[in-house]
């Protein structure tokens, strides 16, 4: 078989719902087949594994600065610039002089 992106178990009751998160081995916007099989108390597996169709959601939301950014380092020639985002991603920067018109989102990322 396929070599598996995520695997896992979860202890469930009869008549009600059991619901486990898989984070690991996905990426947005991407197709996955899932398979579940039962097992009973007394070991008794289900005869065949039940397929689950998943697309993941696009990644719609930008990053954003939990902090706001800050300067260290600060000396006669060269600065430090550090950042925080609140996922995974890319941080672009401009520097301009002081009192000069701020750039916008296409100019920084160009």
């Amino acid at each position: 078989g396929t070599a598996a992106l995520a695997t896992g178990d979860a202890a469930a009751s009869a008549s009600s719902l059991t619901t486990s998160s898989v984070s690991t081995g996905v990426t947005h916007s991407s197709e996955y087949d899932v398979y579940v099989v039962a097992e009973d108390a007394l070991g008794n597996f289900q005869a065949s594994a039940t397929r689950v169709d998943v697309t993941t959601a696009a990644d719609a939301t930008p990053p954003t600065f939990p902090s706001p950014p800050t300067e260290s380092s600060v000396a006669d020639s060269r600065f430090d610039v550090t950042v925080e985002l609140n996922e995974g991603g890319k941080v672009f920067y401009v520097v301009v002089a002081d009192g000069a018109a701020a750039p916008s989102v296409s100019q920084t990322i160009a």
